[in-house]
């Protein structure tokens, strides 16, 4: 794709998110893919066989890591 980002550069995506992204980049908002990823975690935490307290843990770390907020 050739959308800029923030510096005026072109992306350099991995080929697996350009594929993932590439919904998101036609609507004209790759915003969208954060909370879409988002969910993919939490429903794949929830259908997982881990116990309750390790899936909230799971949750509770994603949404407070820096890397993510």
């Amino acid at each position: 794709m050739d959308k800029q980002n923030h510096l005026g550069q072109t992306s350099s995506n991995l080929p697996g998110l350009f594929y993932i992204g590439h919904p998101f980049y036609l609507l004209s908002d790759v915003g969208l893919l954060q909370a879409f990823v988002f969910g993919l975690i939490a429903y794949t935490l929830y259908k997982s066989s881990f116990t309750n307290f390790s899936k909230t843990m799971d949750l509770f770390l994603l949404l407070m890591s820096p890397a993510y907020l």
